[in-house]
């Protein structure tokens, strides 16, 4: 008699803890579907310094959406100048990255880089644009900047 007494004086307080396991589980789930995958600048310029060695900063494009970061300017590469990638703080990961360097990188406008690759022989004529190239860099889609 006692000990179902026990049980039952027991049983509103498993309820109440079953209960608070099952909504604190619950809000773990409703939390990983709507994650905020947007970073600081501050970390995006200390991804870029790992990834890099040494970070030339991070600019976000218009609407904040997509952030260029690029590398110091490389003097002691084999073949010296930027390398750069595009975060997304949409979908939280980089969405683009070039490898190779280039002279200089910048917003063209909100989905496109323009590119100024290093000339190997400069001619006399020639202008900044006939090195330039707009890069989508949501495609990967490049195109000579005229």
């Amino acid at each position: 008699m006692q000990r179902s007494l026990l049980f039952t004086n027991a049983l509103p307080y498993q309820l109440a803890g079953m209960v608070g396991l099952f909504l604190f589980c619950a809000s773990l789930i409703g939390c990983g579907g709507s994650k905020s995958a947007t970073i600081s600048m501050d970390q995006l310029e200390a991804m870029s310094a790992e990834r890099f060695g040494d970070t030339g900063g991070c600019d976000a494009n218009a609407d904040g959406s997509l952030v260029l970061c690029q590398s110091a300017f490389l003097a002691k590469e084999a073949q010296p100048g930027v390398k750069f990638f595009v975060y997304s703080q949409t979908d939280g990961q980089i969405i683009y990255e070039q490898t190779e360097t280039c002279e200089s990188v910048q917003w063209h406008d909100n989905d496109r880089v323009r590119v100024t690759t290093l000339s190997g022989m400069v001619q006399r004529n020639s202008t900044d644009s006939d090195n330039a190239t707009l890069i989508d860099v949501k495609t990967g889609h490049k195109k000579a900047d005229t």
